[in-house]
């Protein structure tokens, strides 16, 4: 994988998201916090609203961030961390989920919780394939950065792992955004037992179980691609 490659793809993207901010001048802002000395030649970038900040620091700390090895301990990346620990997560989560509307009858806070769930696993998802397709390239380039390359058995043995793994991660969010979905439509405001609940329960326990192998299989392919 080219390093630089991928530097210039994350500047690309993050160049966007801090057109408002604009260059200083190092002798004005010097001068208006009382620095008069000759010898400062830092530049100061401000918003273009108001505040300090400097637009080359801001691409600077992002970009690494995006080009950062994986927090766990592995040769990754940061947003493929990100997301398996999202994966490990998400299965207690439900889990406490079913827990609160089953033994509590806790309708409003099941349905929070899931529609909370939904959101965060929408976004990290989202940050997750910008990341692997615009930044890294890929998986396969993440897959190169191990300090012990993969045999080409091993590297075949993962990519039938991640299409098990693809199966699991297209449907689940589909059955689970259908089943949220009818539960808003359907479901009385506030949540409680009604006509839709008999349905609502076979569309709630398809989705668990949906999520739970994509949760378990997106383990798995970190293992076999990262771990082992």
């Amino acid at each position: 994988m080219k390093t630089a490659n991928n530097g210039d793809a994350a500047t690309a993207l993050l160049n966007p998201m801090i057109k408002h901010f604009r260059i200083g001048s190092p002798c004005k802002d010097s001068a208006e916090h009382g620095e008069t000395s000759g010898n400062d030649t830092r530049s100061v970038l401000q918003p273009a609203s108001a505040g300090g900040i400097s637009r080359h620091a801001v691409v600077l700390i992002l970009e690494r961030l995006l080009m950062a090895d994986g927090f766990l301990g592995f040769r990754t990346s940061f947003m493929l961390d990100f997301v398996v620990c999202a994966l490990a997560a998400v299965v207690p989560a439900l889990v406490f989920s079913i827990y609160l509307v089953k033994f509590k009858g806790k309708y409003v806070a099941h349905r929070n919780l899931q529609l909370g769930l939904a959101v965060v696993l929408l976004i990290a998802v989202g940050a997750f394939e910008v990341d692997m397709q615009m930044i890294q390239g890929g998986w396969q380039n993440v897959v190169d950065k191990r300090e012990i390359p993969l045999s080409a058995d091993q590297l075949q043995s993962v990519r039938y792992v991640l299409w098990i793994h693809l199966v699991f991660a297209v449907s689940s969010p589909i059955l689970w955004a259908v089943t949220i979905v009818l539960a808003l439509k359907r479901m009385p405001k506030p949540p409680a037992p009604s006509d839709h609940s008999p349905l609502h329960k076979k569309l709630g326990w398809a989705s668990v179980i949906d999520l739970t192998l994509t949760s378990v299989t997106g383990l798995w392919f970190y293992y076999v691609a990262f771990v082992q």
